[in-house]
């Protein structure tokens, strides 16, 4: 039968037969939905919520990074400055003191009976210089502080550099007496110009070295000090002082010596873990380094990003949560209104359309209902007829 629309006047077919289980069949079943507007309005909704909070959390994840990292640094170039100056007060306090007592007439005059008395008196006042001696320009011993018998030097490097015009030598050694890491620094003694011999003092390093070896930082970070032969003058572990071991190859050592001392380096430690260095050196060519495990010295910065990390995995399930509901509540009422025009289709013009929206959802769910009653009232008057 066929009737028309009091609103639009619009003309409607309508099949009385439509309740018939073979008409039902014929009518093709509803399509599946397979991305459905629930799932479009949810990923619109996280990318236009997620985006850019993910940019601003990524730019603040990598500026803290490089933060952490520069700050690192500058604190580790620091430190190694600041033990290195401690290093070198000592050494230039102990130059400055032999190229003065050098200079005195009781040392200049090379007599034993005049220099003696000054050696002890250097001795007594700098207990740890255990042994100040003077040799003459041969290298034989001509005066000492203990008293022990007269020796030649002729064979020592801190001699021989002095006796080659050099103004200074040293040679770091372990003393026989006290067993310890000690250095022995020269300076030539001189008359009217004229090279007459050698003053020379073995003094034990503790000042120093216990300053450096005592440093540490964490659980793995540590200081060390090597001599221009890169051999150990002060390190954490007491057996590589007392044998003088060799450092040269270490990756700090290395870098130095290739002129890279003047940025932090990154490299594996013996142990194959990857660590953070910086190595500096003095007008001797001593060289100080200090190094710490990368896990150690970045773990607040792990934490930190950790906690961002745990930070951003909630706000993406918060935002997705919102997200899911927001989107059923504006499609909930769209389904409910497709299974009405569904029902109606099939001839069910009798079902309850319960959408009250007042946005354009409400105004479509407003036009259906004026269509259903249209339906109704063209079909009560099909059956009056």
């Amino acid at each position: 039968m066929t009737f028309e629309c009091n609103q639009c006047h619009h003309k409607v077919e309508f099949h009385k037969s439509a309740h018939s289980p073979a008409d039902e069949e014929s009518v093709p079943a509803p399509q599946k939905i397979h991305f459905g507007l629930t799932l479009k309005v949810m990923i619109i909704m996280i990318i236009i919520s997620l985006v850019p909070f993910a940019i601003s959390w990524g730019v603040f994840f990598n500026k803290t990074g490089n933060q952490t990292r520069s700050d690192t640094e500058r604190l580790m170039e620091q430190t190694a400055d600041g033990l290195m100056i401690h290093v070198d007060e000592w050494l230039d306090k102990n130059i400055r003191l032999l190229n003065t007592i050098a200079q005195l007439p009781e040392i200049v005059s090379m007599n034993r009976a005049q220099q003696e008395p000054v050696l002890r008196l250097i001795q007594a006042n700098y207990p740890y210089m255990y042994l100040v001696l003077i040799t003459n320009s041969a290298g034989m011993n001509t005066a000492r502080s203990d008293n022990a018998a007269l020796q030649s030097y002729a064979d020592r490097e801190y001699f021989k550099k002095i006796a080659q015009g050099n103004d200074l030598a040293w040679e770091n050694i372990i003393g026989r007496t006290s067993k310890k890491p000690s250095v022995v620094f020269s300076v030539p003694i001189k008359s009217d110009g004229k090279f007459v011999g050698v003053l020379a003092a073995a003094m034990t390093i503790e000042q120093v070295s216990a300053n450096i070896a005592k440093w540490k930082k964490g659980k793995t970070g540590f200081a060390f000090l090597v001599d221009n032969n890169m051999k150990v003058v002060a390190h954490q572990t007491k057996q590589y002082e007392t044998e003088q071991k060799d450092l040269s190859g270490h990756p700090l050592i290395q870098a130095f010596k290739q002129g890279k001392n003047t940025a932090t380096i990154h490299f594996s430690n013996e142990n194959g873990q990857r660590s953070l260095g910086f190595s500096k050196g003095n007008k001797l060519g001593w060289v100080l380094a200090i190094q710490q495990d990368y896990s150690e010295v970045f773990e607040t910065l792990r934490e930190v990003q950790f906690f961002s990390l745990i930070l951003l995995l909630i706000t993406v399930i918060l935002i997705s949560s919102v997200a899911y509901l927001s989107a059923r509540s504006i499609i909930k009422p769209i389904r409910s209104l497709t299974h009405a025009t569904e029902r109606m289709s099939l001839g069910d013009i009798d079902i309850k359309i319960d959408v009250a929206s007042k946005d354009e959802i409400g105004l479509l769910a407003q036009a259906i209902k004026r269509m259903q009653m249209s339906l109704k009232i063209g079909l009560n008057r099909s059956r009056r007829k």
